[in-house]
C-alpha cells in the first residue's frame, strides 16, 4: 500500500473495503486534470447526496470555519469569496438538513451562528425549515 494516504495506512479497515482500486496518488493525479469548476461541481453534487451525518459534520465545519474568519489576516475580498464558497456548500446540504431538523434540534443554533456571520458580510440569511 505504498503511496496511500497516511490515514488509510493507519486504518484498521482493509484497503479494499474502502472502495479504492488504485493508490491515492493515482486519484490525486486524476483530480489535478479536472478543471477547478468541475471539481467544485462534483463536490457540491457529493454534498447533496451525502448521508445526513456527513451533512451535519459539514454544517459544523462551515460554522467553525466562518467563525474563525474574523481572526484571519485575509483581505476583505478574499474573506467575501470564502464566505460565498461556504454559502454554496450550505445550499448543497440545506434540503437534507431541513428534512432532518426535528431529529437534530441543535441545528437551529448552528444556523443562527452562521447567520450572524453572514450579516457581517452582507449576505442573505440561511433559512432551514
Amino acid at each position: 500500500m505504498s503511496g496511500t494516504n497516511p490515514v488509510v495506512r493507519r486504518s484498521t479497515i482493509p484497503f479494499d473495503c474502502l472502495g479504492f482500486r488504485y493508490s491515492s496518488k493515482y486519484f490525486s493525479r486524476l483530480e489535478k486534470l479536472l478543471p477547478k469548476n468541475e471539481k467544485e461541481r462534483q463536490y457540491i453534487r457529493q454534498l447533496k447526496n451525502a448521508p445526513i451525518e456527513a451533512q451535519l459534520i459539514k454544517l459544523c465545519d462551515i460554522s467553525s470555519n466562518l467563525g474563525n474568519l474574523k481572526n484571519s489576516s485575509w483581505s476583505k475580498t478574499r474573506k467575501k469569496k470564502y464566505v460565498n464558497k461556504k454559502i454554496e456548500n450550505l445550499k448543497a446540504i440545506k434540503l437534507g438538513i431541513s428534512q432532518q431538523r426535528v431529529q437534530y434540534p441543535q441545528v437551529g443554533k448552528i444556523i443562527d451562528a452562521i447567520n450572524e456571520i453572514l450579516i457581517e458580510y452582507n449576505q442573505k440569511l440561511v433559512i432551514i425549515q
